[in-house]
């Protein structure tokens, strides 16, 4: 793989990370200052709608993949998602008081249990939860699924150990661009349309979206076309969704990623939604919000990139796959049991804060810079046909199935407890536990893996 193609590439996944930064502060923002909605309204959001549209997602994607051309697969699921962004901003947004189920919501915070109004807020503010949704699965279905997966059918072996960290280093440099940018924009906001600061930050940052993403498919289309004549499979029939997920269970190798992506998901939705709470309480004007963990994208960029720079490469050479993908885990374990220890032994809101954004800015950068790609690694000696598939499961709905099961927790806790700081004690715990899960699980794939010579040359 030359300058010609790796450069592109570069491109493409810097404008579809640059995405990513800014609708990861934005759908938690939207939603979590909802009035009456709260860090609550999240476990309810990913179990009841996050998961099954990612199911139905994932099934679309392996429905498209096996009838049509790669560029004819990825840019009609890229445009798919881009006009989901369109439709919320100027069709939704703007009519939001109207369309929303304020009536049938009140009626459901009065049968059900007092820790449960995140359930309601999300039938009342089913716009912003759409939004949401659509915003969650573009980090998994278009930059880890669409974009990596046609990295991976595209790159050889020996060119992805050389080409893999520039890739990864042009979407963290995306966080240099995006965090800043959503500052500004949640600070000093100038659009023409919106009545307040924060309708005006919104439409902005969505329309910032549309640009990045048209840019991406622009690129992407601007692909020479005999890099999607060398990334076509063989003759061999394509595997449907559903045969794609008995394979996988069938595969040691596939279930080993898995577990991998099912329990970090898991661990780190969970500290993720402590920290958001904590977050709100700091925070509660929706501006100040959305500019603070811009704040944390551009520090989570700086860490990515020096991670990429000086850990990623020189640790894959010198102490193999396995050690390198430990470090993500081990880090997130550490930093998120001080966290929770704060939670529960201080009151002091600007320390737990702090400590929690130091949380989320490793966990995230390592798993960016070293979790990543060494799972992507993982899926090259797999036969060509089942990458995109095997990965669309995976990444698609075993992550968000990681998170959706974690949020299943938090909604049973919620059942018995009014709030969610009083589910800390018994979060601590698991978290320790679905820690070593993913540690374990990393070691018995990385035996399978050091074999095959992963480690770079």
């Amino acid at each position: 793989m030359g300058p010609r193609t790796i450069i592109p590439l570069c491109f493409i996944s810097f404008f579809l990370a640059c995405n990513y930064y800014i609708l990861r502060p934005l759908k938690d923002t939207l939603l979590i200052t909802a009035e009456g909605a709260g860090a609550e309204i999240i476990p309810f959001v990913k179990v009841w709608l996050l998961l099954p549209v990612s199911i139905l997602l994932a099934a679309g994607f392996s429905w498209i993949t096996a009838r049509f051309s790669l560029r004819t697969s990825i840019s009609t699921i890229l445009g798919f998602f881009l006009c989901s962004y369109f439709c919320f901003t100027f069709l939704m947004f703007p009519f939001r008081e109207s369309i929303h189920l304020h009536s049938f919501a009140d009626y459901l915070e009065h049968i059900l249990p007092v820790g449960w109004k995140g359930f309601s807020a999300v039938i009342r503010y089913w716009s912003y939860a759409f939004f949401y949704v659509m915003a969650e699965c573009w980090g998994a279905m278009v930059y880890s699924v669409l974009f990596w997966g046609f990295a991976n059918e595209v790159t050889k072996m020996a060119d992805a150990e050389r080409a893999y960290p520039y890739l990864t280093l042009a979407g963290t440099l995306a966080a240099f661009v995006a965090g800043p940018l959503g500052v500004y924009l949640s600070m000093e906001p100038s659009f023409p349309f919106g009545n307040t600061r924060w309708e005006q930050s919104m439409y902005a940052l969505t329309l910032l979206v549309l640009v990045c993403g048209l840019a991406a498919l622009v690129i992407f289309m601007s692909l020479p076309g005999e890099l999607f004549t060398a990334s076509k499979p063989s003759n061999k029939p394509k595997l449907s969704l559903r045969e794609s997920i008995t394979y996988l269970t069938q595969s040691r190798h596939l279930m080993m990623i898995a577990l991998i992506c099912f329990s970090f998901n898991m661990m780190i939705n969970t500290t993720e939604v402590f920290w958001k709470d904590q977050l709100l309480k700091r925070y509660p004007d929706p501006n100040d919000l959305n500019s603070y963990m811009n704040g944390i994208t551009v520090i989570t960029g700086l860490l990515s990139s020096l991670l990429t720079l000086l850990v990623c490469r020189p640790s894959l050479k010198r102490f193999g796959w396995t050690f390198t993908a430990l470090i993500t885990p081990i880090v997130a374990l550490l930093t998120g049991s001080l966290f929770f220890g704060a939670i529960l032994y201080t009151t002091f809101l600007p320390l737990v804060v702090l400590l929690g954004s130091l949380h989320i800015c490793l966990s995230f950068s390592s798993k960016y810079t070293l979790l990543d790609p060494t799972k992507e690694l993982a899926f090259i000696p797999l036969e060509s046909e089942l990458r995109l598939t095997g990965k669309a499961v995976i990444d698609g709905v075993g992550s968000r199935l990681g998170k959706a099961s974690s949020s299943f927790l938090f909604q049973c806790l919620l059942m018995i407890f009014p709030s969610i700081s009083a589910c800390a004690p018994f979060l601590s715990i698991f978290l320790i536990f679905i820690a070593f899960v993913c540690i374990m699980n990393i070691r018995v794939l990385g035996k399978t893996l050091e074999p095959t010579n992963l480690a770079v040359d």
